[in-house]
């Protein structure tokens, strides 16, 4: 790993927030870097324009990087830099490992195909009704190399850690994992099923002493079924524990928010070497996250809801499970190379389907022979522009926008979308009937 105080040179791949906050760590620390990205940063004001390369640089760079090479979540690993520098054995990092080497105090590292983010706060709302000085990093939205230069007294980092960010690690320098659940998303990044729990997996590593992944029996069995084996971090909670647990926590939280509790708690207690009973009414207070199945508003007492986290099949199941009544389901965006006939195990739970964006022709060929009264639209706008038109004043289903694709069709990120959905309706109820704090979120 890096040396804290040789001068080497590095290059960095991909030029977003993590990309960005990794040069400004390595500028900090008076390394040698160069950047390079697939779009064109000719327009990049905010650094200095010697640090960024084309490819047939960049490429001829790789004859002087003594560094390393830090990369961008999502790259791909065909990536022909990356090829080439796998040739002459250049190391290369995810800027999540990178970074965490600096960090000092012990870290919850977090993964999942849902659950994820709500698990991460979970955790930091434990922590921080504790006392301690906490930072939520990684695919959450803050840069690891960010908080490295801000935050110098971390009593306990979270990060939450998509398959993107575990498929880079070379070492994982956690002090405890979780593994919420494990179904099938990013197959359009990573091909198929068995890459993607690869990468996964890579959770389970950890040179850390008595180092133990938290997860769910299923998840286990899973594994074993897949593997033959389990990795020896591999820590189950057994039925009688949760039980236990969720005596502990408000009745009306929803099932998934109770397994996303057991987890944040046992990880938390492992931190602080406090009792999990203990911790627990710490999460009493807890308000779920946006876009997350969050009722954002009531038309004739049936509820809204904004669930535009939902980008994959399984998260939509899951909003799916959760209504205790037929509900009008808007589905669509960019697919991830997933089916969507999984939905068809709930289709009792679906009384009107609406569809639009890129994947809405595969959603039709899949599901129309069951609804063959779906909508289509070309765009969520034009879906919206017609369903707001056509608007009954007197509801007979909630409302549940959960799409089961990535917004990128149409929007930066699935929090626009949701903003947008939550915008495009909100004339159609009262704003007295929204419910702040109820807790109905999934993940």
């Amino acid at each position: 790993m890096l040396s804290r105080t040789k001068i080497k040179k590095w290059l960095i791949i991909g030029f977003g927030a993590s990309g960005q906050a990794s040069l400004k760590l390595l500028q900090a620390m008076k390394q040698k870097v160069v950047v390079y990205d697939d779009r064109d940063l000719n327009h990049e004001t905010k650094h200095p324009k010697q640090s960024f390369i084309d490819k047939k640089t960049a490429l001829k760079s790789l004859e002087t990087i003594d560094g390393g090479i830090i990369l961008s979540p999502a790259v791909r690993k065909s990536h022909p830099i990356l090829l080439k520098a796998g040739e002459k054995k250049i190391p290369t990092y995810s800027e999540t490992e990178f970074s965490h080497q600096y960090i000092t105090c012990p870290s919850i590292g977090i993964t999942g195909t849902n659950g994820k983010s709500t698990t991460t706060m979970m955790c930091i709302h434990i922590l921080e009704s504790l006392g301690y000085k906490t930072a939520a990093g990684g695919n959450i939205g803050t840069p690891v190399s960010q908080i490295v230069l801000k935050d110098k007294s971390l009593d306990v980092l979270v990060l939450e850690l998509s398959s993107f960010q575990l498929e880079q690690q070379q070492n994982n320098p956690l002090s405890v994992g979780i593994f919420t659940n494990l179904q099938p998303d990013h197959l359009d990044h990573h091909e198929n099923f068995e890459n993607y729990q690869k990468a996964k997996e890579k959770i389970f590593y950890s040179p850390q002493k008595d180092y133990q992944v938290f997860c769910f029996n299923n998840l286990k069995q899973k594994i074993l079924n897949t593997r033959g084996c389990l990795p020896k971090s591999l820590k189950t909670i057994c039925t009688s524990e949760q039980d236990k647990i969720v005596s502990k926590l408000p009745r009306f939280w929803q099932k998934h928010d109770k397994l996303n509790a057991i987890l944040a708690l046992k990880a938390c207690a492992q931190v602080t070497k406090k009792k999990v009973e203990d911790l627990a009414p710490h999460l009493e207070k807890f308000q779920g996250l946006r876009h997350r199945c969050e009722v954002v508003g009531w038309i004739d007492q049936f509820p809204v809801i904004n669930d535009s986290k939902a980008t994959n099949v399984s998260a939509t199941l899951s909003a799916l499970k959760s209504q205790e009544t037929s509900c009008t389901l808007f589905l669509g965006g960019q697919d991830k190379n997933e089916s969507f006939a999984p939905l068809l195990e709930l289709e009792n739970k679906i009384n009107r389907l609406i569809i639009f964006g890129a994947s809405r022709n595969k959603i039709s060929h899949q599901l129309k022979q069951t609804f063959p009264q779906l909508e289509s639209f070309v765009s969520l706008r034009e879906a919206m522009k017609s369903f707001c038109a056509k608007m009954e004043k007197k509801r007979n289903s909630t409302i549940l926008f959960s799409p089961a694709c990535s917004s990128f069709d149409e929007f930066e990120t699935y929090k626009q979308r949701g903003q947008y959905f939550t915008q495009a309706i909100s004339p159609y109820f009262d704003p007295k009937e929204r419910r702040q704090n109820t807790w109905e979120h999934k993940t």
